[in-house]
């Protein structure tokens, strides 16, 4: 059975990526934000004004 680390940012809704280990889903997560925020700026908007840091993740027991 293969158990995978969720990793979710809860300031971006919808913004939920996984991994085999913690610092994997981490570093999505990290890769993710980037993601958005790049995306904000080609649409002409601006990313919001607080840091995004938070992530939480979900381990499966």
């Amino acid at each position: 059975m293969l158990f995978l680390d969720i990793a979710s940012v809860p300031e971006v809704p919808g913004c939920h990526v996984y991994g085999r280990t913690r610092r994997q889903a981490v570093s999505r997560a990290r890769s993710a934000l980037q993601f958005y925020v790049n995306s904000l700026r080609d649409e002409g908007r601006k990313p919001p004004k607080q840091p995004l840091v938070a992530v939480e993740v979900v381990v499966a027991a």
